[in-house]
């Protein structure tokens, strides 16, 4: 029975270690994503004609 449950338990910790991985890199993501915007902003008040195609 305590087999079980420590396989259970690896798995549940497995799991969880690729849900953070995910989260990371999601949040990597919304920064570049963010750093991004505010560059095309700047972009766009100095008169650049540049704009996201998202918009």
């Amino acid at each position: 029975m305590s087999f079980l449950l420590g396989q259970l338990l690896l798995c549940f910790l497995e799991n969880l270690q690729v849900e953070l991985v995910y989260a990371k890199q999601i949040m990597k993501w919304e920064s570049q994503q963010e750093a991004f915007d505010t560059w095309n902003d700047s972009q766009n008040e100095s008169g650049g004609e540049f704009e996201t195609a998202l918009e």
